[in-house]
């Protein structure tokens, strides 16, 4: 913790070594992850520590942390392989919702796309890529959602309630928490991981990590950034893959970021729909189940 309050000044301050005459001009990718990930550590374990002041009541958070402790304590709290076994059993719940987000992208986004929707899904698919999906056409996917917007159907209160928390799902959240979130909440939440998704694109890709497969990176790394963006990290896949599955992912973004602007993906809400929608889709059409 201490680290992270000691990247946090060091980045505040004018005369760090990375922005002052010399350095980088930037923080650094490792540093500002961190940083991002102190924020993310903090609102997963403020349910437990608020919940612990209650009266009474407020011990029986012991059990909901015995029952799912990756869900309440951040991996600080465990040993890598026991930080590893949690984050594939994350990514096999996150995969389990990534149907119903990739086959409600029409009816949300499209609308009126009904039979020509595995055809113009097609047209965009440019490779196989690996065990986290296809390679597609990420500009072209874009504009899908662009369309979908400029016909005003890419509007959070046209999102129903249990396919809103379909999408939590497939970003990591827990669907009972979403049921029980106010609506608002769970929307913050969902732009707040997205924002951390591009920026940390933007940091990989001003970094080049895509270009040297990522091999920069510990593995601890690797997985950590497959598992932010829901790409394949079971148990059973090496972390040369994960760099793969990281470098394929990246590369898709790249033109994006370069086309749009990583101000446009966090802030316009087709782009929130697109990182979002962008992972279920690339898993579902490498099944070929869309």
């Amino acid at each position: 913790m201490q680290q992270y309050y000691n990247i946090t000044a060091a980045s505040q301050s004018p005369n760090n070594k990375w922005t002052t005459k010399g350095g980088i001009n930037h923080i650094p990718r490792r540093q500002s992850e961190q940083q991002r990930q102190l924020i993310r550590d903090v609102w997963k374990v403020a349910f437990p520590v608020s919940y612990l002041n209650l009266p009474i009541v407020g011990n029986t958070i012991w059990i909901l942390i015995a029952w799912k402790p990756n869900l309440f304590l951040s991996k600080h709290f465990f040993d890598f392989e026991y930080h590893r076994s949690f984050v594939s059993d994350e990514y096999r719940e996150i995969r389990g919702a990534f149907s119903s987000v990739a086959h409600d992208f029409w009816r949300t986004v499209m609308m009126d796309a009904q039979s020509s929707e595995i055809k113009e899904l097609l047209k965009i698919k440019r490779d196989d890529g690996d065990d986290a999906g296809v390679i597609l056409d990420g500009v072209a996917l874009y504009k899908m959602f662009q369309y979908g917007s400029g016909r005003g159907h890419v509007q959070w209160e046209s999102i129903p309630r249990q396919q809103l928390v379909q999408i939590a799902a497939g970003s990591g959240m827990s669907s009972f928490i979403s049921m029980i979130m106010p609506r608002s909440i769970v929307q913050a939440r969902l732009q707040a991981k997205v924002k951390d998704i591009v920026l940390d694109d933007a940091n990989l890709l001003r970094e080049k990590h895509e270009l040297m497969d990522n091999d920069r990176l510990t593995d601890e790394e690797v997985m950590d950034a497959c598992a932010l963006r829901g790409l394949s990290c079971h148990l059973g896949q090496s972390f040369d893959s994960m760099r793969t599955s990281l470098s394929n992912y990246l590369f898709i973004m790249e033109a994006v970021h370069k086309k749009m602007g990583k101000d446009r993906l966090i802030k316009d809400l087709e782009g929130v729909m697109f990182v979002l929608h962008l992972q279920p889709i690339r898993f579902e059409l490498n099944k070929g189940s869309i």
